[in-house]
């Protein structure tokens, strides 16, 4: 799978201290380190006012990923939690 050629991303803050809003990043495709370290960096700092601010969310619109390509991007952020087959969790498939 191709690495994205991208060095930055678009991160807009929205009104509230909720999270922030990324564009220009195909989440399907391996993502440059670069391109992750700023993310995770877009969680706990506000470039413009310089403080730190832990964000809970960000928001990737536009994104059509297969479950398989979710899972690779979620991992960027770090473990997940996979339930055993006897946890049922919402509507997940075991495993």
């Amino acid at each position: 799978m191709p690495t994205s050629t991208l060095t930055e991303v678009k991160i807009r803050s929205i009104d509230t201290l909720l999270g922030a809003i990324v564009t220009d990043l195909d989440a399907s495709q391996t993502i440059a380190p670069e391109v992750i370290l700023q993310l995770k960096k877009a969680l706990h700092v506000d470039a413009k006012r310089l403080i730190t601010r832990h964000r809970h969310i960000l928001i990737f619109k536009d994104q059509q990923l297969s479950d398989e390509q979710l899972l690779n991007f979620s991992l960027y952020f770090g473990a997940l939690f996979v339930p055993s087959n006897e946890t049922p969790v919402l509507a997940s498939k075991p495993g």
